[in-house]
């Protein structure tokens, strides 16, 4: 069975072109100049194309005129797109004479659906139908007819349908009738079947006041339910006081109230279905306030509220004396909501384990309605308050156990320290003091823990000290010449223009400091220690770690001048090529010979001031920054105050160019925070 087309869409362009399109303002008119200024309009309107007849007034306003019609789309949300027609007259505008609204499925298995009736002056008057068919067979499945009297449903309707949307669902019948009024007036009927059970509703109007007859039967006749209240309403009228719309029943008022209904759709499942699930086993009062939808021509375009009925209902009794019941009722009814309201904050409360505010709550739900339920909750809240404390009891206990446990292990783990601090086993000391920390945070063993590493520290930088005592080489003062002659060899543009350069005598160390030496000095200072064996060149160290190194150990870095007037051999200089020799093999760890590794320092032929290595195995910084060399002479030059890069020499066992970059004049440079395997330090005795 195809969906109902005559959807909410249909119901909105039908009102856009019947109604909205016609909104102009009918001013007087020049019967004369509109005979005269008839046009014809023919092209786009709306979702489609129309023909239609207007003339403009002096206003310039466009009044319709003559014969209308349209061809267009409707969009069906369940179906998609839909052909919509309309043919109609105008007079003067507004519609006069009949009209005919036509919408259509295009699927050979859809449905078309006519709707057809007179206007009159712009009002639906007369009879009007609702026809819809199946394309395919043109066989009517659902019809409508109505009388309207000045756009208001008058007289008689009937709605049939044979066929429903819903499974089981077989037929459909409906037959009223409305008054001057548009009330409901007379007798409604309605038959419903499903399965095999059919349903039989009569409802009764005099002038809107209704009264509901329902039987719902099995296909043999028998009925399984019936609803009547005839009775009720009977009783009602005959003790019925007009002049105050009051009658009684049973000793108890009701009082007769007008209920307008606005103009809605068809909806055959809340007429039939609804009364029963709504109104099966309840009072009369929620039965005469059941929903009772409007009947309108073709699914409710009608723009008017077109019917209305009359109820029944329970009467509201006075504060003279008229209000026992229905007061009582509702002091109930605010005292339960009230009652509910106070419980929901309780359990509330009680659910988020706040059972303190959830038994005051209980006690004042127990103050407005005195039940069981808060009283149980409460004593339940009271077991659970109980649990809290004591579990917070054990918890206190338990704290306070390990709290004199870790005391304990504090002060036994400081005597054990102190004890081992005394007996200068420093590393024991420290790890004791670290543990006794990490027990409690307390200043006296993070200053046991200080005091040891300035201990430490004191020791090593002794170690080194009187260590690189026994290393120092005094290099003599004297003046040299500085850089690469430009007839030498690889001589490059940096090392140039030679320039003469004194150097006071200071000491430098034989050796190239050793990953042992510079050992020494992370240990002391919680440095992260180098890998390698201790007789191996330091390496991987920036220029501002180098510097600091060689303070801590009361040193410095060698001025470039003091680097290469040390290497050439100082004031006994004998102009070799590398320093100590011109044959690389006898003073350098270079490509050739390292296996691309450093090699224990001193080990090759030092130079002729008895320092070794100062080519070859690890490039050494020195404290310059990287400039141009001055052409004028200089004393005890240190370059430039500033600068990007920090002066290396001497090569590494790294060099493949070895006669250039092994040169004693050659200049390498670096970033000063660069960190190189191939880059170490070689020290000068601070004065």
């Amino acid at each position: 069975m195809k969906r109902n087309i005559c959807m909410k869409a249909f119901y909105s362009i039908v009102q856009k072109i019947v109604f909205g399109a016609i909104a102009f303002t009918v001013l007087s008119i020049n019967q004369e100049a509109k005979s005269q200024n008839i046009k014809q309009f023919q092209g786009a309107y709306e979702n489609g194309t129309a023909t239609y007849q207007y003339y403009e007034n002096a206003n310039y306003e466009r009044i319709y005129q003559g014969s209308f019609k349209y061809k267009g789309i409707v969009m069906d949300g369940l179906k998609g797109k839909l052909n919509l027609t309309v043919v109609g007259q105008y007079n003067n505008n507004k519609k006069d004479g009949l009209w005919t609204y036509t919408l259509a499925d295009p699927s050979p298995t859809g449905v078309t659906e006519v709707v057809t009736g007179n206007y009159s002056n712009g009002n639906m008057e007369g009879e009007w139908s609702s026809t819809t068919k199946v394309n395919n067979t043109k066989k009517v499945f659902k019809s409508t007819s109505a009388i309207f009297k000045n756009n208001k449903l008058f007289g008689e309707i009937n709605y049939t349908y044979k066929v429903y949307t819903f499974k089981d669902y077989a037929a459909i019948s409906i037959k009223g009738s409305f008054n001057d009024s548009s009330f409901y007036n007379g007798t409604w009927l309605t038959t419903y079947t499903k399965g095999n059970i059919q349903y039989e509703e009569t409802r009764k109007y005099n002038n809107g006041v209704l009264c509901l007859l329902v039987h719902r039967r099995l296909s043999d006749g028998q009925i399984i339910e019936r609803y009547d209240s005839t009775a009720f309403v009977d009783k009602f009228f005959m003790n019925y006081n007009a002049a105050h719309n009051v009658g009684m029943v049973n000793d108890q008022k009701y009082v007769l109230q007008n209920v307008d209904k606005p103009s809605g759709s068809l909806d055959l499942f809340s007429i039939v279905v609804n009364y029963w699930t709504n109104n099966k086993n309840t009072a009369y009062y929620n039965t005469l306030n059941a929903p009772n939808p409007m009947f309108v021509i073709s699914h409710g375009y009608s723009p008017a509220v077109i019917s209305r009925e009359k109820t029944i209902i329970s009467w509201l009794k006075t504060r003279e004396g008229e209000r026992q019941q229905w007061q009582s009722e509702q002091d109930k009814k605010l005292l339960q909501e009230k009652y509910a309201a106070q419980l929901a904050i309780a359990d509330t409360a009680f659910n988020r384990a706040k059972y303190d505010e959830a038994i005051a709550a209980y006690k004042v739900a127990l103050t407005i309605k005195d039940e069981q339920y808060p009283k149980d909750q409460i004593h339940k809240a009271g077991l659970k308050l109980e649990e809290i404390r004591l579990r917070m009891e054990m918890e206190q206990k338990a704290k306070e156990l390990e709290q004199q446990a870790r005391e304990k292990s504090y002060k036994e783990l400081l005597t054990k320290a102190d004890a081992a601090f005394a007996e200068k086993r420093y590393d024991v000391a420290i790890e004791l003091y670290q543990s006794a920390l990490a027990i409690k945070v307390d200043d006296y063993p993070a200053k046991q823990i200080k005091a040891i590493n300035d201990i430490k520290n004191d020791e090593l930088k002794a170690k080194l000290i009187k260590e690189l005592d026994k290393l120092w080489v005094t290099v003599e003062a004297g003046t040299f010449k500085m850089g690469c002659i430009r007839s030498d060899m690889n001589c490059l543009r940096n090392e140039e223009p030679v320039h003469e350069v004194y150097v006071n005598t200071f000491q430098m160390s034989k050796y190239e400091v050793t990953i042992g030496q510079y050992r020494m000095y992370c240990k002391a200072t919680g440095k992260p220690e180098p890998l390698g064996a201790d007789s191996l060149p330091a390496n991987n160290i920036s220029w501002y770690e180098a510097k600091e190194f060689a303070e801590w150990a009361g040193c410095r870095l060698p001025t470039e001048a003091e680097w290469e007037y040390a290497a050439r051999g100082g004031n006994k200089n004998k102009k070799t090529l590398y320093s100590g020799s011109n044959y690389i093999d006898e003073v350098a760890w270079f490509s050739e010979n390292s296996n691309s590794s450093a090699h224990p320092v001193g080990k090759l032929k030092p130079n002729v001031l008895g320092i070794y290595d100062m080519t070859g195995n690890v490039w050494e910084w020195c404290f310059d920054w990287l400039s141009d060399y001055s052409e004028t002479s200089d004393i005890n030059p240190t370059g430039r105050s500033t600068g990007t890069r920090k002066v290396k020499r001497g090569g590494s066992f790294s060099e493949t160019n070895f006669e250039s970059d092994l040169r004693v004049t050659y200049r390498g440079s670096e970033p000063a925070d660069t960190r190189l395997y191939n880059l170490g330090i070689r020290l000068v005795k601070k004065q």
